[in-house]
């Protein structure tokens, strides 16, 4: 398998942050919903380890 570059790599960090940061702003604002970030959160998160 191809290691992904840098760049493509750097955009998967952006969307990791950004999830974490709806899923963190989903907590506080709309308590039980939440959850519903939590598959973003783990997607780009194996993403920008590239795991996948």
């Amino acid at each position: 398998m191809n290691k992904r570059d840098s760049k493509e790599l750097g955009k998967y960090k952006m969307y990791f942050v950004a999830s974490v940061i709806a899923m963190v702003a989903l907590y506080f604002l709309a308590g039980p919903w939440f959850w519903l970030a939590i598959p973003f959160v783990c997607t780009s998160f194996v993403y920008m380890l590239d795991i996948i």
